[in-house]
């Protein structure tokens, strides 16, 4: 084989690898990126000595939002429990922790009954109760049950 005709073979190998490493840097996934956990402390005493269910109602009362709708999204989300987590969401409503991150929540404002309470009114008055849309069948029942209860 000539010389000119090695550079040919050569030079089209060369733009063959290119294109495919354009290709694969464009359409590919980016590695995982690994996140550690830590465990979080909390500092400020929470007063719970109040019932949770109480306060709730008393919030949503104040705040014009139906008692029955947060009782029974607090219910479905986190069984009243304000120390819920699945390690995404956490708190009375499970807040999500991308609320967390971009600064929206803070960790006393997601386990304290009422100042939890007060973020989901503040949330449902702002986006509705979509954010709470995987539960919606849970609390839309135990809004019924609640109800007929009363």
């Amino acid at each position: 084989m000539s010389k000119q005709a090695i550079s040919i073979i050569i030079g089209a190998l060369l733009i063959f690898a290119g294109v495919m490493g354009y290709i694969a840097g464009r359409y590919s996934k980016p590695p995982l990126k690994e996140v550690e956990i830590k465990t979080i402390k909390v500092v400020e005493r929470i007063d719970y000595d109040q019932n949770v269910e109480e306060v709730i109602e008393r919030v949503c009362r104040e705040e014009g939002i139906n008692p029955k709708v947060c009782l029974a999204v607090a219910k479905c989300e986190s069984n009243l429990n304000p120390f819920a987590t699945n390690l995404r969401d956490f708190g009375l409503y499970q807040f999500n922790y991308r609320r967390f991150k971009d600064g929206q929540i803070n960790l006393k404002e997601a386990i304290d009954p009422e100042l939890s309470t007060r973020k989901f009114v503040e949330i449902v008055k702002n986006e509705g109760l979509k954010p709470w849309d995987a539960s919606r069948k849970c609390w839309e029942k135990e809004i019924i049950m609640i109800e007929t209860q009363k």
